[in-house]
C-alpha cells in the first residue's frame, strides 16, 4: 500500500497497522495528542502530513477546485463509459508556469510538510529518520527553565530541505531562503500566512512569489519580525495580521485576483456538496 490522501475519496491510506482502539474510538485522541508514543512513528508524522492534505481541501479554493474538476470527470464517466481529458487547470497543477521557480503541487507538499515539521519536531524526525547521534545534539535545543526539547531553526531548515520524500516539497523552501539571504526565522514566520492565503486564489505560487517579494520589502513586516518573541505559536498569530495587509492584499489586487476563496465555499456551491 501506498502512504497517500485520496482527494475523490477524502481518505488517508497508511502502509502501517493502526491501533485497536481507532475502530471504536476514532482518531479524536491522535489528533489532541499525535506524538503519544502509543502511536508510533510513522503514524505521528505521516497520518499529520496526510491530514494537513485533508484540511487544505476546506481550506483552499483551489484545491477544491482542482477535486472538483476530478469529481465531474468521474460523474462524467459514470453517465457516459468515456474518459474526459484533463482540464488545463489539472494539467498546470504539477507543471511549473513561465518563469515561476517552483510548481503549485510542490507548493501543496511544502505546506503539509512545514505543518508535519513543526508538529512532530525535528529532534524526533531526525531520529525516526535515522541521523546520525551528532546530527540529532547538534540540531537539538533544551530549554534551560521547563527541561523540554526545542528545535533550532537550523533543524527546521535543514529537514525542509532533505529528508526521506525530498524531490517534491524542498524547491519553495529553498527558493524562500534564498530569496531572503538565509533569513530562517522571516521565512518560518512569514510562510503560513502567505502560503493560505495564495490557495485561496486562482494562482497560489503567482500570489505566493510576489505576496513573499512585497513582505521582504516591507519595512513594517520587516520591523516586527525583528521585533519576534522568540515564540513560534505567537509570532505567527501576532505578524498575521501585518503580513496579510502589506503583502497579502496588494498582490492580488496587483495580479487582479480575487480576494481569499475557501475550499468550503467552493465546495457549498459545486457538485462536491
Amino acid at each position: 500500500m501506498n502512504t497517500d490522501f485520496e482527494y475523490l475519496t477524502a481518505s488517508v491510506n497508511i502502509d502501517t497497522l493502526a491501533p485497536e482502539q481507532w475502530q471504536t474510538e476514532g482518531l479524536a485522541e491522535f489528533y489532541r495528542a499525535p506524538n503519544e508514543k502509543a502511536w508510533g512513528a510513522t503514524l505521528c508524522r505521516t497520518l499529520y502530513h496526510e491530514t494537513t492534505h485533508f484540511w487544505q481541501v476546506f481550506s483552499s479554493g483551489y484545491v477544491a477546485n482542482l477535486v472538483a474538476e476530478d469529481w465531474r470527470r468521474l460523474q462524467y464517466f459514470d453517465e457516459t463509459g468515456e474518459v474526459k481529458p484533463y482540464s488545463q487547470e489539472l494539467l498546470d497543477y504539477g507543471l511549473k508556469k513561465g518563469q515561476m521557480p517552483f510548481s503549485s503541487r510542490e507548493l501543496v507538499e511544502c505546506w503539509a510538510r512545514f505543518w508535519d515539521i513543526h508538529t512532530r519536531g525535528p529532534a524526533s524526525i531526525i531520529k525516526d529518520e535515522g541521523y546520525p547521534a551528532e546530527e540529532i545534539e547538534r540540531l537539538e535545543l533544551i530549554d534551560p527553565y521547563t527541561g523540554n526539547r526545542s528545535y533550532t531553526h537550523e533543524a527546521f531548515d535543514y529537514l525542509m530541505r532533505n529528508g526521506l520524500s525530498s524531490s517534491t516539497y524542498e524547491k519553495p523552501y529553498n527558493w524562500l531562503l534564498e530569496e531572503s539571504k538565509g533569513h530562517s526565522a522571516f521565512v518560518a514566520i512569514t510562510f503560513p500566512a502567505l502560503v493560505h492565503s495564495a490557495f485561496g486564489s486562482k494562482d497560489p505560487v503567482d500570489v505566493f512569489c510576489n505576496a513573499f517579494d512585497r513582505a521582504w520589502n516591507n519595512l513594517l513586516i520587516r520591523e516586527s519580525i525583528d521585533k519576534r518573541s522568540g515564540n513560534i505559536n505567537f509570532d505567527w498569530l501576532n505578524d498575521w495580521g501585518v503580513i496579510t495587509g502589506e503583502a497579502v492584499i496588494p498582490s492580488l489586487n496587483d495580479l487582479k485576483q480575487p480576494q481569499y476563496t475557501s475550499g468550503l465555499d467552493v465546495i457549498d456551491g459545486s457538485n462536491l456538496r
